[in-house]
């Protein structure tokens, strides 16, 4: 939206406030402006690592279309550290552009710095970097298309922690209050347990200087929920208390079980209470070590995702359950099998079990979904005491084989 009180002259520099970052433009006169739009995207190699080469033309086009209904203003702010060059270079330089292909690395300029090398005869930039993957980014280089959609994970990268946020669109966010503000604690039999309010603030509010990235690292191994679900079970929240323990329910497992389901605790009143805003099945998240209670024994197996797991189980089908009680069933063979977990469970109680997370660090869950399906179909020889289905599971997650089953022993 136009204000009246902008009145560009030729050669100033136009900020426009898009909804996640600021695009920019210089005013040729007349209405007009020149700027950067996406084209397309391509890789390429920058000392030998790949980086995104973002393709734009130059377009000559109405300031009120390109800025549309975003408020835009005059900022030749850059002017109190350079000089700018004479109007009338600055608008022949800028016509000579008009209609030519511009590739720019990820590292390098963007739509801001090639409008000021044309005002100043050099390029100068304050735009935000954003991760996309492990690379760096700059924000108002990537496609429209990589902006967040709505039900989005973001992941915001503060300087000793990840922060995690949810996208709810028109650049908003649901999140809980980050571990660097003052939240109140409660103590309980298992220790602190600080309690945290859910919160819808601007992305770039919550960001601040730091740089974010759309992380939907799930998604490989489980379906996201329709986002109009995501979207209820997440507003659903919004200044509600939940508990965070660090190891069991912390700031990205709350926007992981909006996305993806899973049941979500609240204190009300002072008392912890589960909250009706999907299923009450506590889904696990891949990655995840599941405890099944057999009769005589606890059966473990992995979460991989979409409802599967990944465990051990006897080869001859028709030999009884593995049973710590039984002396004959302390070595035998056992073949490695992903399988539903509704099948593998049955009728017996079934829960997520990361207990060894607070002594021991899992892998990134990439690596223990790759670790888990690379054992897939091999046959191996099942040890009580040495190497059980709890040994396995944990070996996959930690890279070390535990099993309190057989702690006596030892």
């Amino acid at each position: 939206m136009g204000q009246d009180n902008c009145k560009p002259q030729p050669g100033d520099l136009i900020e426009i406030d898009r909804p996640l970052h600021h695009h920019w433009a210089l005013y040729m006169g007349d209405g007009y402006v020149i700027h950067l739009i996406p084209i397309g995207k391509r890789e390429g190699k920058k000392k030998g690592v790949k980086v995104p080469v973002f393709i734009r033309t130059v377009k000559k086009e109405l300031l009120m279309e390109v800025a549309g209904n975003d408020k835009y203003r005059v900022n030749n702010k850059s002017d109190q550290d350079h000089t700018p060059l004479p109007v009338e270079k600055i608008i022949s330089c800028a016509v000579a552009y008009i209609g030519k292909e511009l590739t720019y690395c990820s590292f390098g300029s963007n739509c801001e710095r090639f409008v000021k090398k044309l005002r100043y005869g050099e390029g100068v930039s304050e735009q935000w970097r954003v991760f996309v993957g492990n690379e760096l980014h700059i924000l108002d280089m990537r496609d429209d298309k990589e902006y967040p959609k709505p039900g989005d994970l973001i992941e915001i990268k503060r300087e000793y922690y990840d922060h995690w946020a949810l996208y709810v669109g028109d650049g908003y966010v649901i999140h809980l209050t980050p571990v660097d503000q003052k939240v109140p604690t409660m103590s309980t039999r298992n220790g602190m347990i600080v309690i945290r309010t859910v919160m819808r603030e601007l992305l770039k509010e919550v960001a601040g200087n730091d740089a974010w990235a759309v992380n939907n690292k799930y998604d490989k191994y489980r379906s996201p929920l329709p986002v109009e679900e995501i979207i209820r079970r997440a507003e659903g929240c919004i200044s509600k208390n939940l508990p965070d323990d660090v190891f069991c329910s912390n700031i990205e497992h709350f926007v992981t079980k909006l996305r993806y389901g899973g049941q979500l605790r609240a204190f009300v009143n002072g008392m912890l209470h589960i909250l009706d805003i999907g299923d009450d099945e506590d889904d696990p998240i891949p990655g995840d070590l599941i405890e099944i209670k057999r009769e005589y024994y606890d059966h473990w197996a992995l979460y991989v995702g979409d409802g599967y797991v990944i465990h051990v189980t006897p080869i001859d089908e028709n030999s009884p359950p593995m049973s710590a009680g039984s002396v004959k069933l302390v070595t035998r063979k056992v073949e490695v099998k992903k399988e539903l977990l509704e099948e593998t469970a049955g009728k017996d109680n079934w829960r997520v079990n990361n207990k060894y997370d607070p002594y021991r660090k899992p892998f990134p869950v990439e690596e223990i979904i790759r670790r888990a399906e690379s054992q897939i179909g091999k046959v191996v020889l099942y040890q009580l005491f040495y190497q059980n289905c709890e040994h396995f599971v944990t070996e996959v997650r930690y890279g070390e084989a535990v099993s309190e089953q057989v702690s006596g022993p030892g």
